[in-house]
C-alpha cells in the first residue's frame, strides 16, 4: 500500500537531500555486474527540524506514480496527478484522508494548478495534449482546451489571470516546445509560442 507522507516544511532542501540519499542507496545496493546509477556518495545530512514527518495518509487505491501537485490553502485540499491511473486524487490535509478520486477525464494527467480566486482546477494531460478545467467545488469538467502532446507544466499570473502551459513534442520526452497562454477567466487560449530549432 502506498502512503502520502505529510511534512511540515520551511525548507525543501532537506527533502531534496533525502531524495539524493535514497538514490545513492539504490546505486550502492546494485550487483557488481549491474550498471549503477551515476550518483555521488551521500553526504552526512544533519537532522533538519524544519522538515519533519507530521502524518501519513494511506492511499490504498494508488498503483502508479504521482506527478505534479496543486494545493487549495483555504480548504486544505491537495490535488495529486496519478499518471498511470489516469486520475487526480483529492486529499484533505487537515483530516489526513483522501476524499475523492477524479476519473474518466484524463489521459496521463501531469501538470496542475488550482486558481483560488476563480475556484478552478486546471489539469494538463500529456497523452491527449489537452488542458482540462474543473470547478473547484463540484469537480465538474467545464472546458477542454486542445494543446498538443506532452502538455505538462504550468504557472499562473494572478495579476493577468493567465496560465502559462508548456506542451509540444512527445509526452514527457520534450520534443519541439510550445508555450500557450490561457485566460483562466474565459478559459480560452490567448496566444501560443513555438520554439524554433
Amino acid at each position: 500500500m502506498l502512503a502520502f507522507d505529510v511534512f511540515s516544511t520551511r525548507h525543501l532542501a532537506a527533502f531534496a537531500a533525502g531524495c539524493f540519499v535514497a538514490l545513492s542507496a539504490i546505486g550502492a545496493g546494485a550487483a557488481e555486474d549491474t550498471p549503477r546509477p551515476m550518483v555521488a556518495p551521500a553526504p552526512e545530512i544533519p537532522e533538519n527540524p524544519a522538515l519533519r514527518l507530521v502524518g501519513r495518509i494511506p492511499m490504498s487505491h494508488m498503483s502508479g506514480t504521482w506527478d505534479h501537485l496543486a494545493a487549495d490553502a483555504k480548504t486544505g485540499r491537495l490535488f495529486l496527478s496519478a499518471q498511470e491511473d489516469h486520475a487526480v486524487d483529492v486529499v484533505d490535509l487537515r483530516a489526513a484522508r483522501p476524499i475523492l478520486r477524479m476519473i474518466g477525464n484524463f489521459n496521463r494527467p501531469q501538470g496542475q494548478f488550482y486558481v483560488p480566486e476563480l475556484n478552478k482546477l486546471v489539469v494538463t494531460n500529456g497523452k491527449d495534449g489537452t488542458a482540462k478545467i474543473f470547478r473547484g467545488d463540484t469537480y465538474e469538467l467545464t472546458t477542454t482546451i486542445p494543446l498538443s502532446l506532452g502538455a505538462d507544466m504550468m504557472e499562473y499570473d494572478p495579476r493577468t489571470k493567465y496560465l502559462y502551459v508548456e506542451h509540444g513534442g512527445r509526452d514527457s520526452n520534450r520534443g519541439p516546445g510550445k508555450l500557450s497562454i490561457i485566460d483562466a477567466v474565459s478559459e480560452k487560449v490567448v496566444r501560443t509560442f513555438v520554439r524554433r530549432r
